[in-house]
């Protein structure tokens, strides 16, 4: 420091007064080229450094480095959400009693044949869309094999060894050649049953000509957000049909997968004729109110509950047995539908001033369900009827209490049936249940135990299994 002290001294001096304007810029010179010099050297060794790793044993360095993504799937095709218990909506989905599952798994047994199911397969509202889980490039677009909708495979253009192909689709929007990419929609889910559609999203590997569980090939960033979604709905759909073994979640590989890849062909599973339930409410009887459900309890009015084959005056000294469960209900009661169907005739009975409807399955055309004694019927010929919908109020049995009746039929047989010989098979235990208390107490509170003959039931509520028409 001394010795640029006496050099500056020297230089602005008198003597050399002439020559310091030159002497200052070039010592202006000087000195940014020895900063220069140092800042290149600095640069230099820290990129060796840098490159040469020796700065990794020191505590003060941080290096984040992300792992790379894997996977090629960035969705699930549908929305997942947890059950909103007052809607009974979870995401794109809607909780119906009268299915066994709405999120079928991958390796789902199959119902109508041996084997598993080999794609995820939903069944929700016909208005959701549905969105492609991946990138790819339509290879083909057309109807299903089976005729009823269509169908839509592409190549994933993430990781071409692998395709993807949506089943049971409406209103498609993409046709083959068309680039696609995670998370468009596709279109809408295809007819399940009256009340709700269904797709299924199989992805296949070309290489080994397998189906493979989709949760296996989640892109890592998003797949622990994915995985927990599906088995929140696992959980909430065990819950909504009180059955904690649905899915059987312990003996899963992953989230949503009972096995980790099936041969990719299976036979698909149609809807069939079935009762979901009995039209009116069954429930346990409530001492204070005297009522058990849509029934009302009181002494003058004896069984309100006939059960299948009953017995009962048909006039003039003789009897008749009912081939229909026929309820004297409150009046303010809403009937409804047991099974999905197409109204084949609806007619007004002047007698009684109310309406007989027959509804005939849209799955099988030889079943109807008749019912009678309705009042305000909300349907019309050739309208289609889901299950649990309102079909109207109760006929009138007297001044206190309203009348219905439902009849099983198989309509080519001329027969008609008990309901729980064709009831549907995740709820019939439930609703045969419901029948055998309400028998139980009514029989309690009237005093006659022998008022059903329950010994002779072949199902409770049925004296017999069918009676021709």
């Amino acid at each position: 420091m001394n010795l640029l002290s006496h050099f500056l001294g020297w230089l602005f001096s008198g003597k050399h007064a002439t020559r310091t304007r030159r002497s200052a810029v070039w010592f202006g010179l000087f000195l940014c080229s020895g900063l220069i010099l140092t800042a290149l050297s600095c640069s230099e060794k820290k990129s060796t450094t840098e490159s040469d790793g020796d700065d990794t044993d020191d505590p003060s360095v941080i290096i984040d480095v992300d792992p790379p993504v894997t996977g090629f799937i960035y969705n699930l095709g549908v929305s997942f959400a947890p059950w909103n218990r007052s809607s009974n909506r979870a995401g794109d989905f809607l909780f119906s009693a009268a299915e066994r599952k709405v999120f079928r798994e991958f390796g789902d047994s199959l119902r109508t044949s041996t084997g598993r199911l080999p794609c995820f397969e939903y069944r929700l509202p016909k208005e959701v869309s549905i969105r492609a889980i991946a990138n790819g490039v339509v290879e083909r677009a057309g109807p299903h094999p089976g005729g009823t909708d269509a169908e839509l495979a592409m190549v994933c253009t993430d990781d071409p060894q692998w395709e993807i192909i949506y089943s049971h689709l409406t209103n498609v929007r993409f046709a083959a050649g068309d680039t696609v990419r995670a998370g468009d929609v596709l279109g809408n889910p295809g007819a399940w049953n009256a009340s709700l559609g269904r797709v299924a999203i199989l992805l296949k590997k070309f290489t080994t000509g397998l189906a493979y569980c989709p949760i296996s090939h989640l892109r890592s960033d998003l797949a622990t957000g994915m995985c927990s979604n599906i088995a929140q709905h696992m959980r909430d759909w065990e819950s909504f049909k009180g059955d904690a073994t649905l899915y059987d979640e312990k003996n899963q590989t992953a989230s949503g997968c009972r096995v980790e890849s099936l041969p990719p062909t299976y036979t698909d599973e149609k809807p069939t004729f079935a009762i979901y339930n009995l039209g009116v409410t069954f429930a346990p009887f409530n001492a204070a109110t005297k009522r058990a459900g849509d029934f009302i309890f009181n002494t003058s009015y004896g069984k309100v509950f006939y059960e299948f084959a009953a017995v009962v005056s048909a006039g003039g000294g003789t009897t008749k047995e009912l081939p229909t469960f026929e309820y004297k209900i409150r009046k303010d009661a809403s009937v409804f539908a047991v099974a999905d169907g197409k109204v084949l005739f609806k007619t007004y009975q002047q007698d009684t001033q109310d309406y007989e409807m027959l509804v005939q399955s849209i799955y099988d055309e030889d079943w109807a369900v008749c019912y009678d004694h309705v009042k305000n019927p909300r349907f019309a010929v050739n309208d289609i009827v889901a299950t649990g919908d309102t079909l109207g109020s109760p006929g009138t049995w007297d001044a206190n209490l309203g009348r219905f009746e439902i009849s099983v039929n198989n309509i080519k047989t001329s027969t008609s049936y008990c309901p729980f010989c064709y009831f549907d098979e995740a709820t019939s235990a439930l609703y045969q249940a419901k029948v055998a208390q309400h028998i139980a107490e009514i029989e309690a509170f009237l005093g006659n135990a022998s008022l059903y003959d329950e010994a002779h039931h072949i199902y409770p509520g049925c004296r017999k299994e069918s009676m021709n028409n």
